[in-house]
């Protein structure tokens, strides 16, 4: 039996809530300090500007969640792999290849 762990989040003024299941604490932590190219599809709070999770480009049929914005679960209970945002096709590559 697979176990997941249940956290709820949203944007910093509390306009946008989600829960989530997390099966695998893993995370990826860009090394752009602002995405400017946004390429992935982010879905963002039109009150606060937050963008508490996105469509990512890598596999679209999935969402990914920005574990900054889950309530009470600081990114440290994460295991967090550098991925390399500003060379996104070379950073993916050796994510497939790990």
């Amino acid at each position: 039996m697979e176990t997941t762990t249940l956290y709820e989040g949203g944007c910093h003024c509390g306009q946008v809530r989600f829960r989530v299941r997390v099966r695998e604490h893993e995370a990826l932590e860009c090394s752009r300090s602002v995405c400017v190219k946004k390429i992935a599809k982010h879905r963002f709070c039109k009150s606060c500007g937050v963008h508490p999770f996105y469509t990512p480009r890598s596999h679209p049929d999935r969402i990914d969640v920005n574990v900054r914005c889950l309530e009470g679960v600081l990114p440290a209970a994460f295991s967090i792999t550098a991925f390399d945002g500003k060379n996104w096709e070379a950073g993916f590559r050796s994510l497939q290849q790990a």
